[in-house]
């Protein structure tokens, strides 16, 4: 490089010498496109005069490998000399920048930028030739090297109207890597231009083929149909525009196929594509769109959570797409792709308008085609969700879309690495502290994960705690899941050793199964089983597993003679991370389980049998005989069942085989024992001890423990109330070991005096309210008990009298059961769903109904000595009438239906509001709504129906258009909705009636007494209960048995403190007159205690109360004290031993106590049972609008709209233009309109939901669905209970009753059966007065024909009316007539009366006669 840098260094280079120096700026030099550029830049240039009109044939000649010759017969190049003497063809070939494009004169559209296309032609050819034809003058110029050797000179003539150019050139190898021609790369742009320009003819030629000639009249479309080999099944094809236009071809296949996509800007190829190609694509997307909103099936099928994006348009798909735009820009000289972003909006505007009014032409095939979209759209989204980029750890710069609570590992090898899927934040703070950081990464679950069984992947995915799941292990879900994307070697699922762990586990085995099956089946999922103890033995730490092991430890612990201390652990966050790590994380001492499954058609069955919609199926897993007499299975397929995929049958002869966690590192379960086990350890636990109340107290675990915290607390309805976060403390620490979120639920609801019957809590401060308000916070609220719960928690509350066992931790006990004194299981509304199979619902009653039912039943057990009898149900019945909700309502089912759902234990009732009219002055009046139905609250209630009243899109019956005004009007002293009709015309009853159908103003009661009683013991050592269901009389034989069982214990436990102190004061009695010489004795010995019993008599308890007696107590007053003392006692002996003996005794003293209860806390009922209300129904459209004249008009164009008067000038209407009248019918509001399509098809509306009149109206495609053959034509405004006479122009009639002609689908019904070549002539209402039918032909003759003659259908073609001559135009008119009243027959102007003796002489004919001829001045005439 020289140093020096001078003017001489500057070079100014002319446009030739440019283009050689830097050929890479101007064309594509490799292989791919290469010397074909050059050569389609002269076809562009012959494609553009074919553009503008001046050119209809071009001819592609390949001579040789490296020359090419292109003719066209255009208008030629311009040969005249310009200022500069240099020609036109000149010119144009060696100046760059030089054309005739630049402004719209010679050129309105093509696809010339800058004036370098043919000009880089030139300067990269070895040499080119060119011939132009024009101005009566054949001319020839050669150049090489871009540089002319041979100016422009005339070569010969021709003809004033021949004219056109010919390019002949051969690419220079100098600057191209293969300086020659593709004979089939070069045939495709030949034909390019006749695909794109309609009528173009252009020949090509090759050495050693025959010539082709392409011409495509109907251009792009006739060329991409000529190319598809099997029909679309949505095809789109239009042309618009003048100057700048697009045309396009779109078809879509159902079946696979692969895309084909061709498109042009001004004839230029664009194999990339560019803006236009994304105008296409968004502007069918929108009118894909817009087309679905206005379909609510279609909507309804997408779903909220899925989008439509344009691949799921064009996935299966051709499209040809051609576009002639003015000003055009592409990214490189090589036009391959188009960069004009006017195009976009340009080509998208112009596809949306076209897209959408094809879509409503044919709305079957477009709703078919939108189905499918939507299924694509679906597929793609569930896949798109399960998509995970490369194995990438986690980092917090956002690089990495990984949920935020996942702690991932470092390790990049996959094989090695773990996850450990952990139950919740507190356990996951734990294993974050113990896991090995390298290899170990940690996931906390959100809660319980969605029920995967019966779930699409898409729903899957829509899950939040789904997702991060799906995205944490990274291998995408259900078909697209992929095991080698995983991000770890192992899934380990790690949750606490209870039921919510339990259940947890279940429900990730059913993801896994059915989302991410291959993942199991590869042996990617383990279990790691953490213990349930933490033992300490002296100075030593152990873990026990279950109970079994914890036993074994004490006796380990007892022949050591060493102290044993243990902890229970609830759940993995109470381990400390050390713990954790020893037993859960460490790759030595851990029990890590890989679950394996056996037999995937029998795993199927049995997840969908335990996890499916029948909650029978696990109902009957828990009860049958398999959970007492085998655990797992070990036996030959074909001995197995009958159905080898049945997993409920009975399991009498099966063996024992495989116990999970036993086995130590690493072993391998059977998927299907383990699935099957968590699930019976969680059902069995859920049902037992957590959501299924116990029949004799009526609670639940969790309300017993609360009330019995408040008990130790002392929180009595007398004293002062605590905070409600001291009792749920109290409760969570030393009973119930769950989240306090849980337990201050429970005491909220007992608080709610419309949610219980009878409350138990008596709460201070915000404890919610029936409106749906949420309660303070446990540390703002305080509580204390009421006096029924009070009288619960009695002096029964002991030991010997209730029963105790031990807490969850064996630190302190609590009791099984409460001593009921009242029948609790039905007095307040008991609910518990552990989704099983045992679904409880057992509404509230009466207190004073229940007693004196339990009252009766005292009363014949004391009578008759004998316990439960089968006549107890009749007599139960006597007392309770139904059930008794807190809010009051209506019940209206059947003394039949009360009666079957009180004997069964199983049934359902409906419950409505209890409401009253209000007359309110001028005629005016409102409904009031004074009490709701239980369960309901009353805001959301409210809000609901408020939307209902103006909201058009939810369902029509459930709608409220009657309604005006919705007001809430409560306070303290109860609950006043008002409701305001829209009308006053409008029946009260008819709009409660509707209000009951459509809102939860009447709402359905559930009734399953699903409850626990007895305990069941398993084979293995095992205790388990199950609920049953109970009659009404069992439930409350139930009870009496457990009470009396209360009085038995009392007594006895009170006979033995009688016994114990009378015992202690007969020996008081002969201190009395010795107690000198017995104090003298005591004084005198060191031990005189044997001495005493040995002089006295005395026992062992007598000697020790006497030793432990103050010597004030032995005063004369005190002797008579103690006397009368014993007196009573002995009277109360004898009182409760005729209860512990006397059977009629026992039963008469639980009477008195029932009969104490009642007087205290009896009351009146507040639910009415009323089975004589009219039951619930919606009102029709037409009795919620107000009735008024309306005339429904239609366009030939399709429009549809309603004018609100009967007399509308249709002369005078005015349409879009091009449009006019098709139809009209006149009628009103309240009646329906009904259309007729072409082949027949009834489609129906109400009147009152036309469109307003003053504007064009709506398109009919937006209100019913139908092909171009199916439009309808016809119109006629009907009511549904009336007659109507549907006659056809070939002379066919029947009658058809309104309600045979309408249809809520939007597709109408089949109603007509046309003959061919006939149409609708007439549809006319028939009165009862009516008792024949008039028909007048085209020729001028009538026939009056009795109605009876004619059938009463629903649908179909009819029968004939009249026979008409051979060659008759048909029908003219038609009309029911009353034969007595005669008929007028000519125009509105003139007419020609027919009396009743004309008619039945001359017209009244036979059905299918031939009709008599009218009289001249009515023969052309119809029925006035």
């Amino acid at each position: 490089m020289s140093a020096d840098y001078d003017i001489d260094s500057i070079k100014d280079l002319d446009g030739i010498s440019h283009i050689q120096l830097r050929p890479n700026m101007y064309t594509d030099t490799g292989t791919e496109l290469g010397c074909h550029h050059i050569a389609q830049e002269v076809l562009d240039n012959c494609g553009d005069e074919a553009i503008g009109g001046y050119c209809s044939k071009i001819i592609v000649e390949l001579e040789s490998e490296n020359v090419v010759s292109i003719s066209d017969n255009g208008r030629g190049i311009p040969v005249k000399a310009n200022q500069d003497g240099i020609s036109g063809v000149e010119l144009v070939l060696t100046k760059d920048k030089a054309g005739g494009k630049f402004d719209h004169n010679a050129y309105k559209v093509s696809g010339g930028l800058h004036g370098v296309g043919i000009t880089v032609t030139n300067a990269l050819s070895s040499w080119l030739e060119a011939t132009v034809k024009r101005d009566g003058g054949e001319w020839f110029i050669r150049l090489e090297n871009g540089r002319t050797v041979e100016k422009i000179k005339q070569i010969g003539t021709c003809g004033p109207r021949t004219h056109g150019t010919k390019i002949r050139f051969s690419p220079n190898p100098k600057y191209y890597e293969r300086a020659k021609f593709r004979v089939q790369q070069l045939r495709q742009q030949a034909m390019d231009k006749a695909i794109l320009i309609p009528g173009l003819e252009v020949v090509f030629k090759a050495p050693g083929l025959e010539d082709e000639t392409f011409c495509f009249k109907n251009g792009l479309s006739e060329f991409m149909t000529s190319r598809m080999e099997e029909s679309p099944m949505f095809e789109f094809s239009g042309q618009l525009g003048d100057m700048e236009k697009v045309h396009w071809f779109f078809a879509s296949f159902a079946e696979t196929t692969p895309i084909y996509t061709r498109s042009y800007v001004n004839t230029v190829p664009t194999p990339r594509g560019g803006t236009h190609e994304k105008g296409f694509e968004s502007g069918l997307l929108k009118a894909v769109r817009e087309y679905i909103d206005m379909r609510p099936e279609l909507k309804k099928l997408l779903g909220k959570k899925t989008r439509i994006a344009a691949s799921d348009i064009m996935t299966n798909s051709q499209l040809g797409l051609s576009v002639y735009i003015q000003d055009i820009s592409f990214e490189g000289q090589t036009k391959q792709k188009l960069t004009s972003s006017e195009a976009t909006k340009f080509v998208g505007g112009v596809i949306n308008d076209s897209a959408a009014l094809w879509l409503n032409r044919d709305a079957e095939i477009s709703d078919s085609w939108m189905k499918l979209i939507i299924e694509r759209a679906t597929t793609r989204t569930a896949a798109e969700s399960g998509k995970t980029k490369k194995v990438d750890r986690k980092s917090f710069t956002g690089r990495t879309p990984l949920p935020g609570k996942l702690l991932d590992c470092r390790s990049n090898d996959i094989e090695d690495t773990e996850l450990y899927l952990v139950e919740g934040d507190s356990a996951g703070g734990s294993a974050k502290q113990a896991n090995d950081r390298d290899l170990q990464a940690i996931f906390p679950l959100k809660g319980k994960i969605l029920n995967c069984e019966g779930v699409t992947s898409t729903d899957a995915a829509n899950s939040e705690a789904v997702a991060d799941l799906i995205t944490a292990i990274g291998t995408g879900i259900g078909e697209n899941c992929d095991i080698e994307r995983r991000r770890y070697g192992k899934i380990v699922v790690m949750t606490d050793a209870d039921i919510d762990g339990s259940h947890i586990q279940t429900l990730l085995f059913t993801f896994f199964w059915r989302q991410m099956r291959p993942m199991v089946e590869a042996g990617r999922v383990f279990i790691v089983q953490p213990p349930l103890y933490g033992v300490t033995i002296g100075k030593q730490k152990h873990y026990a597993q279950d109970e079994e092991e914890l036993d074994g430890l004490r006796a380990m612990a007892l022949a050591e003679k060493k102290k044993i201390e243990y902890i229970r652990f609830k759940g993995l966050g109470e381990m400390n991370p050390p713990e954790l790590k020893e037993t859960c994380m460490d790759f030595e001492n851990r029990v890590l389980v890989q679950v394996s499954p056996e037999d995937a058609q029998r795993m199927d069955a049995l997840v969908t049998k335990l996890m499916g919609d029948d909650a029978g199926q696990r109902r009957d897993l828990l009860m049958g005989k398999e959970i007492e007499e085998a655990r797992f299975l070990n036996i030959p397929d074909d001995q197995l069942f009958d159905d080898p995929s049945d997993v409920t049958d009975d399991l009498d002869d099966l063996e024992p085989r495989f116990t999970p966690y036993e086995s130590g590192n690493n072993a391998i379960a059977p998927f299907e024992t383990v699935f099957r086990e968590l699930y019976r350890s969680y059902g069995l636990k859920v049902v037992g001890d957590r959501a299924i109340p116990d029949v004799r107290d009526g609670l639940k675990p969790v309300h017993r423990r609360i009330l019995y915290a408040m008990e130790k607390l002392q929180l009595r309805s007398n004293t002062k109330t605590k905070k409600s976060a001291r009792v749920v403390g109290d409760v969570i620490g030393k009973y119930h070991p769950h989240g306090d979120s849980a337990v201050y639920g429970a005491m909220v609801r007992m608080a709610q005096p419309w949610a219980m019957r009878y409350p138990l809590v008596d709460g201070q401060g915000n404890f919610g309210s029936i409106d749906g308000d949420s309660a303070a916070a446990m540390r703002y609220t305080e509580a204390r008990i009421t006096p029924i719960a009070e009288a619960m928690l009695s002096s029964d509350l002991k030991d010997g009298i209730t029963p105790y066992q031990p807490n969850y931790d064996d630190q302190d006990k609590e009791p099984m059961l409460l001593p009921a004194p009242f029948p609790w299981i039905l007095m307040n509304s008991s609910t518990g769903n552990p989704a099983v199979g045992f679904k409880t619902e057992i509404p509230s009653h009466n207190l004073s109904e229940l007693l004196g039912a339990c009252i009766a039943l005292c009363k014949r057990r004391s009578r008759t000595g004998a316990g439960a009898s089968n006549r107890d149900f009749a007599l139960v019945r006597k007392h309770i009438t139904a059930p008794d909700f807190p809010g009051g309502g209506i019940i209206t089912s059947s003394e039949d239906e009360l009666e079957k759902m009180y004997a069964s234990g199983y049934g359902k009732m409906l419950l409505r509001s209890k409401w009253h009219k209000e007359d309110i002055g001028k005629g005016m009046w409102q409904i009031i709504v004074t009490e709701l139905p239980y369960g309901i609250e009353k805001s959301p209630l409210l809000i609901e129906m408020g939307a209902r009243i103006s909201d058009k899109t939810i369902a029509e019956s459930r709608q409220l258009p009657m309604i005006s005004d919705l007001r809430d009007e409560s306070s303290a002293e109860g609950i006043r909705i008002v409701i305001e009709p829209k009308s006053r015309n409008l029946d009260a009853e008819q709009i409660m009636l509707h209000l009951f159908s459509a809102t939860n103003l009447q709402v359905t009661i559930q009734y399953a007494t699903y409850a626990l009683e007895k305990w069941m013991d398993a084979p293995n050592g095992d205790r388990y209960r199950l609920p049953s269901l109970f009659s009404l009389d069992d439930m409350l034989n139930s009870f009496l048995d457990n009470r009396e069982g209360i009085v038995m214990r009392r007594a006895e436990v009170r006979l033995a403190e009688i016994n114990k102190r009378t015992n202690i004061l007969e020996g008081l009695f002969v201190v009395y007159p010795n107690v000198m010489e017995i104090v003298q004795t005591i004084y005198d010995n060191d031990k005189p205690k044997p001495i005493l019993m040995q002089k006295y008599g005395f026992n062992e308890e007598q000697v020790i109360a006497i030793l432990e007696l103050r010597l004030a107590q032995l005063r004369k007053l005190d002797e008579m004290k103690l006397m009368n003392e014993h007196a009573k006692l002995l009277q109360e002996k004898a009182e409760l031993e005729l209860i512990v003996d006397d059977h009629a005794h026992r039963w008469k003293h639980i009477t008195g106590e029932l009969k104490d209860a009642l007087a205290r806390f009896g009351d009146e009922r507040r639910t009415v049972v009323d089975a004589s209300v009219a039951k619930a129904r919606t009102m029709s459209k037409q009795q919620t609008v107000a009735r008024e004249p309306i005339t429904a008009i239609l366009s030939r164009q399709g429009w549809l709209k309603g004018m609100r008067s009967s007399n509308v000038d249709l002369k005078g209407l005015k349409f879009r233009e091009g449009d006019r009248l098709l139809d009209a019918a006149a009628g009103h509001t309240t009646d329906m309109l009904v259309l007729i399509g072409r082949k027949g098809r009834a489609f129906s509306m109400l009147a009152a939901d036309l469109a307003g009149g003053r504007g064009n109206g709506e398109p009919i495609s937006k209100s019913f669905v139908f092909s171009i053959n199916e439009a309808p034509t016809r119109m006629v405004m009907i009511r549904d209970d009336s007659e109507y006479l549907v006659v056809t122009t070939a002379g066919h009639a029947f009658r058809a009753m309104g309600e045979s002609m309408l249809s809520a689908n939007k597709k109408g019904k089949a109603f007509i059966n046309f003959p061919s070549g006939s149409k609708l002539l007439c549809i006319r209402e028939i009165n009862p007065a009516h008792d024949a039918f008039a028909f007048i032909d085209s020729d001028g003759r009538m026939g009056v024909i009795a109605k009876d003659e004619f059938p009463l259908i629903a649908k179909g073609k009819g029968v004939t009316a009249i026979t008409m001559k051979k060659g008759s135009k048909g029908l003219r008119d038609a009309a029911p007539v009353t034969i007595k009243d005669g008929v007028r027959v000519g125009t509105e102007k003139r007419a020609t009366s027919i009396d009743e003796d004309e008619l039945k002489e001359v017209y009244l004919i036979p059905r299918a006669k031939a009709p008599r001829g009218l009289p001249m001045a009515a023969v052309n005439g119809v029925v006035v």
